[in-house]
This record gives structure tokens, C-alpha cells and sequence, in this order.
């Protein structure tokens, strides 16, 4: 392929795409908060540089994450643009850390464009730039993509690389759990490129895989001594178990190269077609590419199997894809590496981007939406009465794109207005957000009832999140779309709000 393909040596498609990447963000960087967002800016502001760390629960140990958002408080402030800047800035740079680990690995100039501008417009990766609350991912990788690169200059015996290897793997490991498994990617990239020889770099890469596992034990000993765990939960897993781990695994591939869909049969034809399409490909690859294929592959389910009992759900509402966006590198390498081989790589590739820009695009379009949301929810709550506590019995949620009001009312009201109520009650039932969807609320004798009346066909989920766990109200009862509750003692100053057909609505019983 020539090298006249990347972007840069062609001033008019260098335009043309700058042009498409400031669309296709946009939407992103005007949003308002969403939920998640509002808490971690809560804790900062008023606990300093780790205070996320100190209010969340035992198992969070991402102190990166809190001291750089606490940096950004002092600057923006409470200007939602200035985070949603630097999240789209970490995402690009680490496009660009994905295309120079291209050209570490010896692939071609096209190769290592192909697999960085997909990387960019990847529609799964809409939930990681777009929600401010999981910067934890973009800094992992970010991290990961430093000392993936500086590894192959420290195994040439670079004092620089060795010391850019250290500490980006070590701050790595503040920013998520999952930069743990970086010597493991270590290994499979020393043995995916051993040297010419075979011999000297490959050894001198087991040595530094073996010196920063050393650094692992060190971490877990860290975490137990300020947070008392040794590793974070499994996030939204229902349990684990070896069926939630294999379904993980099998779909885990799809779900992060697939387009998004809107239907779990549309999301298995695109699956079939991908899986069909790639193994063509690779049954006529030269045996070089399908070496590097495997290895690549062997990198994304490492990369992928701590979350692969987490609740990968069908691309139909986007649940928890920014668990795949670390293992998305060696997935768009992979895909670069096939793609490159055939006679029209370029079309396709450029098929794919703008196939990928659009949908990114319309999620984007999407978050902006739920940020108007949210900005109107609390809007419409400092309208009310002055309460000294208040209840909230539905409160609008959607996971795709992810958490409108499920979490963070109370941080939002807190940050935007001055008079917020004391004490809020934490939402219980979360119906699905469109304007149509009604409430209606019956009294009963030891609490109440809860009738959720959806405008739309019912939706494949449960339509209250966590109906049967961590509720603050009891769940007497759960028939859905029904649900009894009990509430809790009246007080006076009480104010019990729920939302209906559009807007949060004060109930008088």
C-alpha cells in the first residue's frame, strides 16, 4: 500500500477529516453533566484532590482519576465544556499512541492509520469519552499505549524508554485495575516481535515482564492498606460464574467491532457477517498476518476477560461498552492488519470510518440530549418548595446512552443551588426517559404503590434498576410494571417527588 494513504500527506482528506472529527464531537463536547459526573465533582470540590477516593466505596482505588478531575475543578469549574475537552483531547491522543504502537510493531504507514482513525470513531467508545465519570478508562489506556511503546525501546536498552515503561505502568495502575495486566501484554507483544535474531530483544523483554509483575503484589499490598480490598468488584455482574464468563467472552469480540444496532437480531447478523467476512480474510492471509492476528486476538481476550462476566448486554442500549475500550486496541490492530491485505483496503476502511463517524455521531447527539435532561431536572427541583428533606420515589434512567438521573441528584443540587434540601432521599424505582412515559403513585395503608404506564412497547429490561437489591425504600412487593413500597417515617419538611411525563413532579398524598 502506498504511504501517500495516511491523512497528512494529502491536505485536502486531512482537511476533510479534521472536518468529520470536529462534527462528530461536537454533540460531546457541548453536553451538560450526567449523573456519575455530578457526584465525582461533588466529592473534589469539597474533600480536595482525592475526594472521590473518600466517598465512594471501599473498593475504589483509582486515585489518578481523583486528583486529575480535582486539577480540572480549580480550572473549569463548573463549566461542563472543559471536561468534556479533555476527555475527546485523551481520546484523540491515545488514537495516535495506538497508530506509533502500529509502526512499533513493524506494521505498514496503512495499517497503523486504519487501525487509529477506527479506533477514533468506534461507536462502542461513545460511553467512555462521553461520560466524565469513567475517565478511569481513558487513563488506563492512555497509559497502557505509553508503555506498550516505550517497552520495545526499553528492550533495545534505552535508559529513557526503561524509565517511561516504569512509570507509565505504574500510574497505569492508579487509574484502573485493569492496567494490571499490562505485563501480560508485555509478553504477548515479546513474543509477537522477538528481533531479528530471534534471541537478545526477546530476552531482554522477559526480564522486563518478570520485573514489573514484581510491581503487582506491590499494588494489591497498596490497596488493602488504604481501601482494606485487593481487587474492585465486578461492577454491574449479577454473580460470576463460568456461563456469565463464557457469554462475556463469546460475544465480547462483536460487541466491540460490530455497529451498534437496535435489535438483538440485527446485532447477530452483523456479528455473523463479521465473524464470516474475518475468517475468510484470514484463510487468505499470508502466514505473517495471521500470526500477528492470533497474537492480537490473544491480547484483547486478556484484555477482556476481567470484564467479561461484567453485563455485557447486547449493543441495543450500549450497557458498560467502556469496559471494551482498552481491549479495542488490539481488536482495531487486529481488524487494521486483515483489512490491509485486500485489494480495496482503503474504500473499505474509509467505508468503515464514515460508517462509525455517523453513529458516533447520533450517540453523541444522544449523551447532549440526556445532559438537557439532566440540566432541566435540577432545574425543575430548586423550583419547588423549600423541604427539609426530600424522597424521591421514580426518578428517570437510561443506560444507553448511560445514567440521566440514577445517580447524582443529590451532588447536582448541591453544585447548582445553594438552597438544596439537606437531606435527599436516594431514588428508588428509575423508569425508562421519554416524554410520554407516566407515573401514577395510589396510596396504601403501609405505603404505597407505584404504577409505571410506558407509552412504548415494554422494553426487554427490568424497568426499575435495581428493584430487588440496594433500594433505600423497602420493595414489598415487585410486579412489573407495578411495585409497593413502604416509605419512610414522615418527618416534617417532607417533600416526595417523582417524575411523569417528562418533568419531575412534587406528589401531596
Amino acid at each position: 500500500m502506498p504511504h501517500s494513504f495516511l491523512p497528512y500527506k494529502k491536505p485536502l482528506l486531512a482537511g476533510a477529516l479534521l472536518c468529520i472529527v470536529l462534527v462528530v464531537f461536537y454533540p460531546c463536547v457541548t453536553s451538560f453533566f450526567h449523573s456519575d459526573d455530578l457526584d465525582q465533582l461533588w466529592f473534589v470540590s469539597k474533600d480536595g484532590p482525592l475526594g472521590i477516593w473518600k466517598n465512594t466505596p471501599q473498593d475504589y482505588f483509582r486515585p489518578l482519576v481523583s486528583i486529575s478531575l480535582w486539577a480540572e475543578w480549580k480550572i473549569w469549574g463548573l463549566n461542563p465544556s472543559g471536561y468534556h475537552v479533555t476527555h475527546c483531547l485523551l481520546h484523540i491522543v491515545n488514537c495516535l499512541l495506538l497508530y506509533f504502537l502500529g509502526r512499533r510493531l513493524a506494521f505498514s504507514e496503512t495499517a497503523s492509520a486504519i487501525a487509529s482513525l477506527l479506533f477514533l470513531v468506534l461507536p462502542g467508545h461513545s460511553e467512555a469519552v462521553a461520560w466524565i465519570g469513567d475517565r478511569a478508562g481513558l487513563w488506563a489506556t492512555f497509559f497502557t499505549l505509553v508503555s506498550l511503546n516505550s517497552f520495545f525501546a526499553a528492550r533495545r536498552g534505552s535508559r529513557q524508554g526503561e524509565v517511561v515503561l516504569v512509570i507509565g505502568c505504574v500510574l497505569g495502575f492508579l487509574a484502573k485495575e485493569a492496567a494490571i495486566l499490562l505485563p501480560a501484554f508485555l509478553a504477548v507483544f515479546n513474543a509477537m516481535r522477538p528481533g531479528t535474531d530471534g534471541s537478545p530483544l526477546k530476552r531482554r523483554g522477559i526480564r522486563w515482564v518478570f520485573g514489573l509483575l514484581l510491581l503487582i503484589p506491590l499494588y494489591f499490598l497498596a490497596r488493602w492498606f488504604y481501601v482494606g480490598s485487593l481487587l474492585g468488584g465486578p461492577g454491574g455482574s449479577p454473580r460470576i460464574s463460568a456461563f456469565y464468563i463464557g457469554w462475556g467472552l463469546l460475544r465480547a469480540l462483536p460487541a466491540t467491532l460490530c455497529p451498534m444496532t437496535t435489535s438483538s437480531l440485527a446485532f447477530a447478523l452483523a456479528a455473523l457477517v463479521l465473524l464470516i467476512g474475518g475468517v475468510w480474510v484470514f484463510l487468505r492471509a499470508e502466514r505473517d498476518v495471521r500470526r500477528d492476528v492470533l497474537y492480537l486476538l490473544l491480547a484483547f481476550y486478556v484484555a477482556v476477560l476481567p470484564a467479561s462476566w461484567v453485563s455485557l448486554s447486547p449493543p441495543l442500549w450500549g450497557y458498560d461498552t467502556r469496559v471494551l475500550y482498552l481491549p479495542s486496541v488490539f481488536a482495531c490492530l487486529a481488524l487494521a492488519r486483515l483489512l490491509e491485505t485486500l485489494r480495496f483496503a482503503r474504500v473499505i476502511a474509509t467505508g468503515l470510518f464514515l460508517l462509525f463517524a455517523v453513529q458516533s455521531f447520533v450517540i453523541f447527539q444522544q449523551w447532549n440530549k440526556a445532559g438537557v435532561w439532566v440540566k432541566e431536572g435540577l432545574a425543575t427541583m430548586a423550583s419547588f418548595p423549600d423541604c427539609r428533606r426530600r424522597i424521591v420515589l421514580v426518578a428517570p434512567d437510561i443506560r444507553y446512552p448511560a445514567y440521566v438521573f440514577r445517580r447524582g441528584m443529590a451532588s447536582g443540587l448541591r453544585l447548582f443551588h445553594k438552597d438544596a434540601p439537606p437531606e435527599i432521599v436516594p431514588l428508588a424505582l428509575t423508569v425508562f426517559y421519554t416524554d410520554r412515559d407516566r407515573v401514577e403513585i395510589t396510596p396504601e395503608t403501609d405505603g404505597v404503590s407505584v404504577a409505571l404506564h410506558y407509552a412504548t412497547p415494554a422494553i426487554k429490561r427490568t424497568p426499575a434498576m435495581g428493584a430487588k437489591t440496594g433500594l433505600p425504600l423497602t420493595l414489598k412487593t415487585s410486579n412489573p410494571p407495578s411495585f409497593h413500597l413502604t416509605l419512610p417515617k414522615s418527618r416534617p419538611g417532607d417533600q416526595i417527588i417523582y417524575f411523569s411525563e417528562g418533568r419531575f413532579r412534587v406528589w401531596n398524598p
